[in-house]
């Protein structure tokens, strides 16, 4: 009970309960808001550090892809060993309690998460990627003894899917990580992804190779292969007329060339023979009087030399009665490649060795200086001698070794053709195989054979220009396409000084007169051709085709010391890839590699230029709706604009 109030008395004060300082609140929120921006500030200080590193590292590890495409793997190691020192230092960045307390940070969180990810990854990746080169170095794959070391070749593609499956991991790992990220963790993760899908898809190239060379090599039972030597002189479609042939042998490791012979021999065991029907869907049903299963100066007139392969051993089948299981083409421009690898090689009748520097003009220049039979057995000779010094214990895969063999295969003077359905996808893939592929966008291939019976395409040149007007669609995903396809013929050949068996003219082509190139020409695009010109005068053509290709065809007479263009124009639609106008140019091999000049003109839009131009090619832009562009085509060629709207 409350004690009574009396009047006029001040009313009792009320004790208020303490509290804690004003003061020393409002100090500590200001210490810990401190502690967490200085914290924070120095978390993104060292986030950019590492996020610089795994740049860094990322950009060793494209130096180390392209360091080993090019043969070299002992320059590949320095550089992945930098990656992985780069990676490592990200890593210890990233470590300590300031960055373990940011990690807690929403803000910044997800991207210490990333680039911790990143650090980790590519440190595993880079010490994997330096074992795996150290089990790829060529002095460990050479042939030892006369063999191929099979049992090297298969646990180094075991280890390269097993590098593979961690590589893609961590791609998929980088790109799992969600949320707002800096701008230079960011770029971090687009460099290291790039580079880890980029990796990934070499060591699937490079573990199925090994997979097909092991299994070529005759791993689990002996191969055969026919392998045609081509001589450039006289041209044919997949690059020259086959004069030599042979049959290598590979058991286990060990490659013997156990058969060699020249065409004559292959036209008497088909003489009597009903004709071989060429593979279906080619362009190789040339009629009677080219029919190449028995006349096999006339086998490989498609510039398709999987079709031909496929061809070659059916037609040696019905001829020998036996099986063979692929196909080996190689020119004296390829023999160039192999005698770097093998070393020079002595042959009978040859004052001097060949070697890489002078086995073409060996073959193809001295050769003709020679009696006849010497002549015709020269280039068969030689060829002969380096398939067999290919195992000699000399023989070395040098950096320049190795990449003389990739401008080999790549220009089409080395080509490689397996029957087995396993193996064909992957060397279409490689490009070793000389498969035709139908093209993404538009395209253009002119290929041209002897119809002669001379050696007079020693003397040939051809020059391409190819004008393209573009009318994108509104959608961005096709364009109309009109175009003009110029092709000059210079015939550099005399009409004296050489023997006839060079100049001509040939018994079968007695109307012909000494040193006059009488060319077999397709023209081969997506588009449709409109009209065929020679020299100015309209021409009818032949039209063929094969899949995702149209081929128009003529023949042209150039005599010596003249020129003469060929003209089409051309119209159709091709597909754009994401807004970008692509053009493939594959190449015939030959001799004298093409030039060629593209000139593209947009209407209803404008262009983009392409970036980084490769070896040998030269561009210059007129505004932003013309661009032109010149190479040498001595190597497939590939050309992509990007099309936009009008501003």
């Amino acid at each position: 009970m409350s004690a009574p109030r009396v009047d006029g008395a001040a009313p009792p004060r009320r004790e208020r309960p303490a509290r804690a300082p004003r003061r020393w609140v409002r100090r500590s929120v200001v210490g810990v808001l401190l502690v967490v921006v200085l914290g924070g500030a120095f978390a993104a200080l060292q986030l950019a550090r590492a996020a610089s590193s795994l740049r860094e590292a990322s950009s060793g590890l494209r130096r180390a892809r392209v360091v080993v495409l090019g043969g070299d793997v002992q320059s590949a190691r320095v550089q992945i060993r930098e990656a992985g020192d780069r990676f490592a230092m990200a890593r210890k960045d990233l470590d300590g309690p300031l960055i373990g307390l940011a990690a807690r940070l929403p803000a910044i969180g997800g991207n210490v998460e990333l680039a911790r990810s990143l650090s980790r990854s590519g440190t595993t990746l880079a010490a994997d990627g330096d074992r795996l080169l150290a089990a790829a170095d060529p002095e460990r794959l050479a042939p030892r003894q006369g063999r191929f070391p099979l049992d090297r070749l298969r646990g180094l593609a075991a280890n390269m899917v097993a590098v593979r499956a961690d590589v893609r991991r961590a791609s998929g790992e980088a790109g799992s990580v969600r949320g707002w990220l800096v701008g230079p963790v960011g770029s971090a993760r687009r460099r290291f992804t790039t580079e880890a899908d980029g990796l990934a898809r070499d060591l699937a190239n490079a573990s199925d190779a090994l997979v097909v060379a092991t299994r070529m090599l005759g791993e689990t039972r002996a191969q055969r292969l026919f392998l045609a030597v081509q001589n450039p002189a006289e041209r044919r479609g997949t690059g020259g007329i086959i004069g030599n042939w042979g049959i290598i042998t590979a058991d286990r490791g060990k490659v013997e060339l156990t058969k060699f012979g020249r065409d004559t021999e292959l036209n008497r065991m088909s003489a009597r023979l009903p004709p071989t029907p060429p593979p279906p869907g080619t362009n190789l049903d040339l009629g009677p009087r080219y029919d190449g299963s028995r006349v096999w100066q006339n086998v490989n007139l498609d510039v398709d030399f999987a079709d031909v392969s496929s061809y070659i051993l059916a037609s040696y089948r019905s001829a020998s009665g036996q099986q063979l299981d692929g196909v080996v083409g190689v020119d004296p421009l390829g023999l160039a490649a192999l005698l770097a690898l093998s070393g020079p090689v002595r042959v009978q009748g040859l004052d001097r060795p060949v070697n890489a520097a002078n086995v073409v003009e060996v073959t193809l220049l001295s050769a003709y200086s020679k009696p006849k039979p010497e002549r015709v057995e020269l280039l068969g000779r030689v060829a002969k001698e380096v398939w067999a010094n290919l195992t000699n214990p000399k023989a070395r895969l040098t950096p320049k070794v190795i990449r003389g063999l990739a401008r080999a295969t790549s220009a089409g003077h080395l080509r490689v053709w397996s029957a087995n359905p396993a193996d064909a996808p992957v060397l279409d893939r490689l490009g070793v195989s000389g498969h035709l592929a139908k093209p993404a966008g538009d395209g253009l291939l002119v290929v041209s054979s002897n119809g002669a019976a001379n050696k007079v395409d020693l003397f040939v040149r051809r020059s391409i220009r190819y004008e393209v007007e573009l009318r994108p669609s509104a959608d961005g995903r096709r364009a109309a396409v009109r175009g003009s396809i110029t092709i000059g013929f210079r015939n550099d050949a005399p009409a004296t000084g050489l023997p006839s068996y060079v100049l001509g003219p040939a018994p079968s082509d007695p109307g012909l007169f000494p040193g006059m190139s009488r060319a077999l020409v397709q023209v081969l695009t997506p588009l449709g051709v409109r009209t065929m010109q020679v020299g100015g005068t309209a021409r009818t053509f032949e039209s063929s085709g094969v899949p995702g290709w149209l081929a128009a065809g003529t023949s042209i007479d150039v005599p010596p010391k003249r020129s003469l263009d060929l003209r089409l124009t051309v119209e159709g639609t091709v597909p754009l890839d994401r807004g970008a106008y692509r053009l493939e140019l594959p190449v015939q091999p030959g001799v004298n590699p093409d030039q060629i000049e593209v000139r593209i003109r947009v209407v209803g839009g404008r262009l983009e230029p392409p970036g980084p131009l490769g070896p040998g090619e030269q561009a210059a832009s007129a505004g932003d709706r013309t661009w032109s562009w010149r190479a040498t085509l001595d190597r497939p060629r590939r050309i992509a604009v990007a099309l936009r709207p009008e501003r």
